[in-house]
């Protein structure tokens, strides 16, 4: 690979590889404060789960929501986590190593099961809210929505991307045995 670009891919890797590492660290707190405040948990809750909330929620609406997105949640920090070890490989060059492509598709693969998660943490929370209701008042609802399409669209793009970068990682390997 030519000097430049190898210099300008590792630059912008070192700065991504903070920049995650950072947005990892703030999503944990945000996701601690969060669940502290009444009045954003409340309104999250009602978008996420498209259900009328009252504050305060009982314990079972509380904790039972809290487990829900907590999975999910779990799930993108370790994205993250992947992520940010693939931009350090590539701040020291290792660009079409068989890590590297490993890497790419376990981001995929994350990212596919953080989709399925988020719908499943849905249809979760959706419960625990309702649970404590009379009979009858009880809602038991999955939904699937355009969002959820898209993700699950570039979670597979990147795990097919990482299956060729694997196999061209294995090709090269294979190719310097030769010379």
């Amino acid at each position: 690979m030519q000097r430049e670009p190898l210099n300008r891919i590792r630059r912008v890797s070192s700065f991504m590889a903070w920049l995650v590492t950072i947005g990892g660290l703030a999503l944990v707190a945000f996701f601690a404060w969060f669940w502290s405040d009444p009045d954003l948990l409340k309104g999250w809750l009602q978008e996420f789960t498209q259900l009328p909330v009252t504050i305060p929620l009982t314990p079972l609406a509380y904790w039972g929501s809290f487990a829900a997105a907590s999975l999910p949640f779990a799930l993108g920090l370790a994205t993250l986590w992947v992520t940010r070890r693939l931009f350090l490989g590539y701040a020291r060059g290792d660009i079409f190593t068989l890590a590297a492509a490993r890497r790419l598709t376990a981001i995929g693969g994350l990212l596919l099961a953080s989709m399925g998660a988020g719908v499943v943490a849905r249809t979760l929370a959706t419960l625990a809210l309702t649970w404590e209701n009379p009979p009858g008042q009880r809602q038991l609802a999955v939904s699937l929505s355009s969002h959820d399409f898209a993700l699950a669209v570039l979670a597979l793009l990147l795990m097919v991307v990482g299956w060729i970068l694997g196999e061209a990682a294995r090709l090269a390997e294979e190719n310097r045995l030769f010379v």
